[in-house]
């Protein structure tokens, strides 16, 4: 495998979103995907080598796969971490193999390595399988421990070969696992989501009312998103508050009022690049300040655990509801004229 197929994996068309972000424009495209090529092939060597025991030699085929899922994890989080400024690559692979994803930091993980060995549990790799049963399946059984008992155990007690086994017409389960969060949380979902369609098909079999026992199953199989809204409505509330009044009529105008951006800036006096990024780190700093706040109040497990779960899991009724409460806040800032004395925009540049 030459270096030149691995470059295929980054689109060309990526080129200079990259080079910004590694400081290299002006660069020929093709040495930029050809650098990032080469980095990601290194380290799909030495996971593979970790998670197989294989030290494959940089040109062989067997690789690609490898790299392919690396990228597909790296692309999605080197773009989150950018929306904040420029971020290299290196610096990219270094947070995601410590576990600092932005999204809980209650849970240590090493991103890098749960997508090979997912991608090696695909491709039916023995040793992969041997350190998912030693690594993973310990955590597994305490989720299936709190969700459900001793039974819910004893369904899970052979995952392994539920998530590598070929289903018609489509991959199998493990291949949907694409790091972008750990392996750990992704299972959990996988656990929760099984055992909630267990009990529901269990009522249908039981009775011919099964639209009625289906609705009370949800109830009290579901999760509940009370609690979790009860928790972190009040983190969202102080996070939102942290912001500047700034910053909060910036996110006003352009989310909430619908205003144009070119319009604002134009308003505003500012260069509309300068503003696009004042709204991206606007609303990074709020999403920090609920990860800070949700990983040192009294109840970090619980909140990191809810925050994980709106975050990762598409719990669409707890979405709804806090978006609401950041809307209302948002809101609820004193916009003032638009055209009112710009914002600070210090160190900032057209």
């Amino acid at each position: 495998m030459e270096a030149s197929v691995v470059s295929r994996i980054v689109s060309i068309d990526f080129a200079d979103w990259i080079a910004l972000q590694e400081g290299r424009q002006g660069d020929l495209a093709g040495d930029v995907v050809d650098q990032i090529a080469t980095e990601l092939q290194a380290v799909a060597r030495r996971f593979v080598e970790e998670v197989t025991g294989k030290r494959l030699p940089a040109g062989d085929s067997g690789l690609l796969p490898y790299v392919q899922r690396i990228w597909n994890c790296v692309e999605f989080h080197w773009r989150r971490f950018a929306e904040v400024g420029p971020i290299q690559l290196s610096e990219v692979i270094s947070r995601l193999e410590s576990g600092q994803l932005g999204l809980d930091s209650n849970i240590t993980c090493n991103v890098l390595r749960d997508v090979v060995l997912a991608q090696a549990m695909e491709l039916l790799e023995e040793k992969a399988a041997v350190m998912f049963e030693n690594d993973y399946m310990p955590n597994v059984r305490i989720i299936a421990q709190h969700t459900g008992g001793a039974a819910t155990v004893e369904m899970f007690g052979n995952l392994a070969a539920d998530l590598i086994l070929p289903r018609e017409g489509k991959p199998p389960r493990i291949a949907g696992y694409r790091g972008k969060a750990a392996l750990v949380s992704w299972l959990r979902t996988a656990v929760v989501r099984d055992w909630i369609s267990h009990k529901r098909k269990k009522a249908e079999r039981a009775s011919e009312t099964a639209g009625e026992l289906v609705a009370q199953d949800e109830k009290s199989d579901g999760f509940d998103v009370a609690p979790c809204e009860q928790l972190l409505r009040p983190i969202f509330v102080q996070a939102v508050a942290s912001l500047n009044t700034d910053d909060r009529v910036i996110l006003k105008l352009l989310i909430l009022d619908n205003v144009p951006q070119q319009e604002l800036a134009r308003r505003l006096g500012i260069h509309s690049g300068n503003l696009t990024r004042r709204r991206q780190k606007a609303a990074a700093h709020v999403l920090q300040q609920v990860q800070q706040l949700s990983s040192s109040g009294p109840q970090a497990r619980q909140a990191g655990e809810c925050l994980e779960l709106l975050l990762t899991d598409g719990q669409l009724e707890l979405k709804q509801r806090l978006a609401e409460v950041l809307t209302a806040q948002i809101r609820s800032t004193d916009s003032g004229n638009p055209a009112s004395p710009q914002p600070e925009l210090e160190g900032e540049v057209p």
